[in-house]
């Protein structure tokens, strides 16, 4: 049975109770997602599901351990090429570790194997502090927050979301950088530009083409 938007509500309030005492004292993380959509908002705009987090690899070993103290049971997640950590809750929403990687001085690194490496320029996730339902958030730029909602355009719950961004923000002054600018892939080394966005273009295409089907956006559901 699903739970009603005030169910989920609660969920979201508790979830949130939980950053502080997970992240306190730690900066090299970083909470990506809708759950941003619902700070920009003021509140809850449609049911969330998880919480995102980009964490550095140095840090995840201590906040593995205080999920675990806070009653959360870790489980492990695949998908073709990508293997990621949930930590999972009743009557909380899911904490997904989308991206475990490392902070250098311009950029965050992701590998999901030897061969390939994804990077994030750091102005892209510039530390940018969201409030909701009392608490603090840790998040990225609106901008960035804009940029990752608009290449998943045919998305229905990404829909919903872009209408709250847009709503909120006044384009004349939004600042920041664009997708294509911030993401980098490596391919056994070599730069390859433009490859991410390339990517994200088509992954939306067939998640369009799976929501008409009446399957799911992303492909591992």
């Amino acid at each position: 049975m699903l739970n009603t938007m005030a169910d989920n509500i609660e969920e979201i309030k508790n979830s949130l109770k939980v950053l502080p005492k997970v992240f306190h004292g730690l900066e090299d993380y970083r909470v990506i997602g809708s759950i941003l959509v619902a700070a920009i908002n003021g509140e809850a705009h449609r049911q969330l599901h998880d919480i995102d987090l980009l964490i550095d690899q140095k840090i995840y070993d201590e906040i593995s351990q205080r999920f675990n103290e806070q009653g959360f049971r870790k489980i492990t997640k695949n998908a073709p090429g990508f293997k990621w950590n949930e930590f999972q809750k009743e009557h909380h929403l899911t904490f997904g570790v989308l991206l475990l990687g490392n902070f250098e001085k311009e950029y965050f690194q992701y590998r999901p194997n030897k061969y390939l490496a994804l990077t994030i320029k750091n102005e892209y996730l510039e530390p940018t502090v969201y409030e909701l339902y009392g608490e603090k958030i840790r998040g990225i730029p609106l901008r960035s927050v804009y940029e990752g909602i608009k290449i998943a355009s045919l998305n229905k719950k990404r829909m919903i979301d872009r209408q709250i961004v847009l709503a909120k923000i006044d384009k004349d002054v939004l600042k920041g950088i664009s997708l294509n600018q911030a993401f980098g892939v490596q391919l056994f080394g070599c730069h390859i530009p433009h490859l991410y966005i390339l990517f994200s273009q088509i992954y939306n295409i067939i998640g369009g083409i799976r929501l008409a089907f009446g399957k799911s956006y992303d492909t591992w559901n």
